[in-house]
């Protein structure tokens, strides 16, 4: 009965914007003449169109517009590498040929050579937002320092990887969520795992490391390794007595993770980037770490802006979870809510791509609530109605809806509802054995919860019964690791 709602809500949207998308094009080359040719600003550029031409719209659409068409007067890395390559090609040939004085560039910009010279020396004499040869280093209030190298590698990266790239209706129901939800949640586990003194049961998870980062590195099912890479890091964190041999031991795995790019041929800037972090001091080396990742996402953020995608989304709430929500765009709830909105016309309320939307806002409520140290009651609405949205709901969406209402009726002393919660999030969790990048690490902990809980309750008999099972699935997964 949905579906017939569905689409005859979708047609008159998509009719509205294509007809906004014909009356764009049918001004398309006047703006260019205005803009590029004449070199007018936006503002005038947008006071002839609505007086002249009788076609009005805000600073914003005009901006993704102009983006879009690739109209830029500013002289980008790779626009600033066309056009020196053409200064180079003639100037290689042969004496007697006529040299130009113009450039045309591929965004349809023609520049003069001495502009091209002036752009270059103003970018050699002031600060660049983009590395050369030589490292500028930044000053943090905690006196960190990180080489301006590495953050232009860490922007090469996500351009490489999003240049030109429009993740299509089947990439997404392909790789969500286990964009880096599976990879994530195993390793919060470790990092619970330690505070809690339980070496054992952490080094257990930490043996599949090396094959997690190769799965990750030379597969298709995440859209940013680095992003899985920097979870790693930010994740696993010993106490302070422990803090340099957990940080050799995570360099390690990331002089691995810069082999398995190379004997892979992966992106030369990931590679370059992983080199840098192996040779960071420990002080600085987990904020180096947030730095570099907070660039790239603020880079991908800014090549497809105004709008948002389903895995851009999720990695933001991944670093939120492991930098810190106050790292979060302050826009990014607005974001979650118009995607979730425009999902569920293109794809249905209990689509993959429309759970996976619910389960990041869930976990951004969670996220405020926390922080802020408010009410959870948004968050526990969506969770519910995550759940409802239909049989077929996604593992890995279910397990974070139930374990998170199981933990708000423990807090409320509803313990019968608390317990009901907690085995259906073991089984959604055991669901997930074959996940790309999943270990075991996550059903333990909650295994181990479930053994907590029911001891505090009094429960002693079904406690004892969840740790034989515990302590079995230990033994089942040292036994398959060896």
């Amino acid at each position: 009965m949905d579906a017939p709602a569905v689409a005859s809500s979708q047609y008159p949207a998509a009719q509205r914007r294509g007809k906004l998308d014909v009356e764009w094009e049918s001004h398309k080359a006047t703006i260019k003449a205005l803009y590029i040719d004449e070199g007018r600003s936006l503002k005038e550029v947008m006071e002839i169109m609505k007086s002249k031409y009788g076609f009005e719209a805000s600073v914003k659409p005009y901006k993704a517009r102009l983006n879009r068409w690739g109209f830029s007067k500013y002289i980008t890395n790779k626009l600033e590498r066309e056009a020196i390559q053409h200064v180079l090609s003639h100037g290689l040939q042969r004496q007697g040929v006529a040299k130009p004085e113009t450039v045309r560039l591929s965004n349809g910009t023609t520049i003069s050579l001495s502009s091209l010279a002036t752009h270059l020396d103003r970018k050699r004499s002031a600060p660049s937002l983009y590395p050369m040869s030589v490292l500028r280093c930044l000053r943090s209030p905690g006196d960190l320092w990180i080489s301006e190298e590495m953050l232009g590698n860490a922007r090469e990266y996500i351009r490489e990887q999003y240049t030109d790239v429009r993740i299509s209706d089947h990439d997404i129901r392909a790789s969500l969520p286990s964009h880096y939800g599976d990879f994530f949640k195993g390793l919060v586990a470790v990092r619970r795992l330690l505070q809690e003194a339980r070496v054992d049961d952490a080094l257990l998870v930490l043996r599949r490391a090396p094959e997690q980062i190769r799965m990750l590195l030379s597969g298709e099912t995440v859209n940013n390794a680095f992003g899985c890479i920097c979870i790693t890091v930010l994740c696993i964190k010993w106490d302070d007595s422990r803090t340099e041999y957990m940080n050799a031991t995570l360099r390690a795995l990331l002089r691995y993770a810069a082999s398995i790019v190379q004997e892979t041929s992966g992106p030369e800037p990931l590679r370059r980037i992983l080199t840098s972090l192996t040779k960071l001091d420990d002080a600085i080396f987990r904020e180096a770490i947030i730095r570099t990742w907070k660039c790239q996402l603020q880079t991908w953020t800014s090549m497809i802006e105004p709008e948002w995608n389903i895995p851009l989304l999720g990695e933001w709430l991944a670093f939120g979870e492991t930098a810190g929500y106050d790292q979060l765009p302050p826009n990014i709830e607005q974001g979650l809510r118009d995607t979730i909105r425009s999902h569920e016309v293109r794809h249905g309320r209990s689509s993959l791509p429309v759970q996976t939307l619910l389960w990041l806002q869930g976990e951004h409520q969670r996220l405020v609530a926390e922080k802020l140290r408010t009410s959870t009651e948004r968050a526990r609405e969506i969770f519910l109605d995550l759940l409802e949205r239909g049989p077929n709901l996604d593992m890995l969406c279910q397990y974070t809806a139930q374990y998170f209402l199981a933990k708000e009726h423990r807090r409320c002393g509803h313990r019968a509802e608390a317990e009901m919660f907690l085995r259906g999030a073991i089984e959604s969790m055991c669901a997930l054995e074959d996940r790309p990048c999943y270990g075991i690490s996550a059903a333990l902990e909650l295994i181990f919860d479930l053994e907590s809980w029911l001891t505090e309750w009094g429960e002693y008999e079904k406690a004892d019964d969840v740790r034989q099972r515990r302590l079995m699935m230990r033994l089942a997964h040292q036994k398959k690791s060896t």
